[in-house]
């Protein structure tokens, strides 16, 4: 297996866990939960959608640690998905990283090494209509006030650096400038107890069944920002 740190996993849209509090045409069941079919939207809408995610992407910019970089480009793009192509084949071979309509709507931060080769990236995901991942386990969420995000697709090429610390730096400060308050995240069950130590997650679901062709089921969490732990923020050095 290649020498990847992949921390945290949610894989595409499509031929996975889905849910029925969102716009879309679903099918259900525990692990296999399949978009069939989402609503159209015209033109002039698409076009603001745009504009309105260059504004959040030059946001998050501004907010960003010191080395991490939002892809702002169809060609940065390209390069990301194919180092989660090779971040992620042994990981979760069944992952489909090829129909992936979340990067439209997300934040994909990224960072280069002294080669100029990407060696770590990340996704924040905003809610824009199309259902997370996760969704089976956000009805909670759905039906009260919360602003979701969904953090994923996240690889680290060497975990000794000090990448982490500043992912997890940026991911803050940009989800809560977006005006985010909770950011729900698939993940090996290993590590939860690090997030719950540090950061306070709550888990939503020990178990999904959903492994992408992997040894492991992920669990379903979600980290409500505004009861992030102070070890966090000593951790990190970010302001509440």
């Amino acid at each position: 297996m290649r020498q990847h740190n992949a921390i945290l996993a949610s894989g595409a849209l499509t031929a996975q866990l889905q849910g029925t509090n969102h716009p879309g045409n679903l099918t259900l069941g525990r692990g296999q939960m399949n978009l069939i079919q989402t609503k159209d939207i015209s033109p002039v809408k698409r076009f603001s959608a745009g504009l309105r995610m260059r504004q959040r992407r030059l946001e998050a910019r501004r907010v960003a640690a010191d080395g991490i970089q939002v892809v702002n480009d169809d060609t940065t793009l390209a390069e990301i998905r194919k180092f989660r192509r090779y971040g992620y084949q042994d990981i979760y071979p069944a992952m489909d990283l090829v129909n992936d309509p979340l990067d439209s709507s997300a934040v994909v931060l990224f960072t280069r090494d002294d080669c100029g080769s990407v060696n770590s990236t990340g996704r924040l995901s905003l809610d824009n209509g199309l259902p997370f991942p996760q969704e089976p386990y956000l009805s909670r969420y759905r039906n009260s006030d919360w602003t979701l995000m969904e953090w994923g697709r996240f690889i680290i090429k060497d975990e000794r650096t000090s990448a982490l610390k500043r992912y997890y730096q940026t991911l803050y400060r940009v989800a809560t400038r977006l005006g985010g308050n909770a950011i729900v995240m698939s993940m090996q069950p290993r590590h939860i107890g690090f997030h719950q130590n540090l950061i306070g997650i709550r888990v939503l679901e020990y178990d999904t069944g959903e492994t992408y062709g992997g040894e492991v089921s992920l669990a379903c969490v979600v980290w409500e920002l505004t009861h992030t732990k102070d070890d966090f923020f000593n951790w990190t050095g970010v302001t509440k």
